[in-house]
């Protein structure tokens, strides 16, 4: 059985990472969403224990090999499968995010790569803060340089990736 889901999962992990290269899934997160059922034949197979649940025979001597061929991974593929472990994983992220703020006051934000917060921002002056968002790294750097004369104190910095889909 493993034999056959390791196969599909490698295949999963590859489309996710053309989707989110940013996003690390591990297998058992994909194998989480699979069900595989399977009949086949295998010569002279061995099992741990007389009832035969498990067996212990390695897939190297099954006597015949079994490749997914392109049709069927494809049609896997076509299932959902790559967007709903997607959506998973992005929502294990924002709740790990939430539980950061989790309804209590705090100061400073933590756990958020690349946020350069506002030093009064969380404190009885946070209304007058603002945050700057910028198109990438390179930005940031050019609007944490205009900061330095303005003053940090009510001015924070976020990058973010790509463009804004809508500017209004």
């Amino acid at each position: 059985m493993n034999y056959l889901v390791d196969q599909l999962v490698d295949k999963v992990q590859e489309k996710i990472k053309k989707k989110e290269k940013d996003l690390n899934i591990k297998p058992f997160q994909i194998k989480a969403h699979i069900w595989v059922f399977v009949n086949c034949l295998i010569e002279n197979p061995t099992f741990d224990t007389q009832t035969k649940e498990t067996l212990t025979l390695k897939s190297s001597q099954f006597g015949s090999q079994c490749e997914l061929s392109e049709k069927i991974i494809k049609d896997f593929l076509k299932l959902g499968i790559v967007d709903t472990v997607i959506q998973i994983a992005k929502a294990k992220e924002m709740t790990k995010l939430a539980k950061n703020t989790a309804g209590q006051k705090k100061s400073k934000l933590t756990g958020i790569p690349k946020l350069e917060d506002a030093n009064e921002a969380g404190t009885r002056n946070s209304e007058r803060c603002t945050l700057v968002l910028t198109e990438g790294d390179s930005a940031k750097a050019l609007a944490m340089s205009g900061l330095a004369v303005l003053g940090r104190d009510f001015y924070g910095v976020f990058p973010l990736k790509g463009k804004l889909l809508n500017v209004r």
